[in-house]
């Protein structure tokens, strides 16, 4: 296997400052369709976190309850900003996305969901698509019903395949990908380009269900080569120095390694600043298309700032909001 692990935290605090820039342009746009950043961002960004939680599970020692506290963070900081947000505890939970921390919640399932298998001493791939089974029977059933909501089902279905791919990935299957990296990258290059131009079709013709399954395939190769390229990357740049190199490693290793924390602060970043003024800027004098240097920048600073607030609150002794 592949054995270099920075990488891993440069991929993992690529992808959250990727959420931020999704996140972004709902705070800055009344109609988020003006930022065609946060659309291509939205493809890939979630699939490859999850993609990356499922790398880290290691079922020789599960320890559920371990990763059961991430419910700590879920529910200290996601029922008062659903409070800002106008939502009572009761409506945090009934709502679908839990005002933005859904993540957790849909990671807490796949956690017991994956305990239940190995609990069950089943064939692993076999459970793992009985799961899969479950989680669309139960949003075929309960889609937006009270149920459906709680339970989460719009997200639950199609990230589930990306955390078992994480697993797999981490037990020989990058290895076999590192092998054979040409083909991949051909491949992924394929199914991107031909998977762009059907996207654009369905798009026109207003197809929901195939449109929904056509991200999913896109995302699929795309975290497959952003996981490979961020391996080749350090092992080529392994050694080396140039301009700018220990920035990026600090900037990489710090968000990549608080990438919990910046996900259940930035909320609250994002709903402190006022960046609708920007955004109005931004479309009144046709400067959208600077958000593909703007939004980096921003998600940059409010991870940082998102990293010091986590600091300060485990400096008081604190850490334990964040399950830690």
């Amino acid at each position: 296997m592949c054995n270099s692990l920075f990488y891993l935290d440069a991929l993992r605090g690529f992808a959250m400052l990727c959420v931020v820039i999704g996140h972004l342009s709902l705070f800055c746009y009344k109609d988020a369709s003006y930022s065609s950043l946060a659309h291509i961002v939205n493809i890939f960004h979630v699939n490859l976190f999850m993609m990356i939680s499922g790398y880290f599970i290691d079922l020789g020692k599960l320890n559920i309850y371990k990763h059961l506290k991430i419910l700590i963070p879920f529910f200290i900081f996601g029922i008062p900003y659903a409070y800002l947000k106008g939502y009572l505890p009761w409506q945090f939970l009934g709502n679908e996305t839990k005002v933005g921390y859904w993540f957790l919640w849909s990671l807490t399932i796949y956690y017991i969901s994956i305990g239940l298998i190995k609990f069950a001493k089943t064939n692993l791939v076999v459970g793992m698509v009985l799961v899969q089974g479950i989680f669309l029977l139960l949003h075929f059933l309960f889609h937006r019903t009270v149920m459906g909501m709680f339970i989460g089902t719009d997200h639950l279905w199609p990230l589930w395949p990306f955390f078992c791919l994480g697993y797999f990935l981490h037990h020989g299957f990058f290895s076999y990908l590192c092998r054979h990296k040409k083909a991949v990258y051909f491949l992924a290059g394929a199914t991107i380009i031909i998977g762009s131009g059907l996207g654009e079709a369905l798009h026109l013709f207003d197809l929901y269900w195939p449109s929904i399954l056509l991200r999913l395939v896109l995302a699929f190769p795309i975290c497959i080569v952003l996981m490979l390229a961020f391996y080749q990357a350090e092992m080529k740049l392994k050694g080396k120095d140039f301009i700018g190199k220990k920035w990026l490693k600090q900037i990489g290793g710090t968000i990549g390694t608080n990438t919990l924390q910046i996900y259940v602060l930035h909320y609250y970043l994002l709903l402190i600043l006022n960046l609708e003024i920007l955004g109005v800027l931004m479309i009144q004098n046709h400067l959208v298309g600077f958000e593909y240097i703007i939004s980096p920048i921003l998600a940059i600073g409010i991870a940082q700032v998102c990293v010091w607030i986590s600091d300060v609150l485990h400096g008081l002794h604190f850490g334990f909001m964040f399950g830690r």
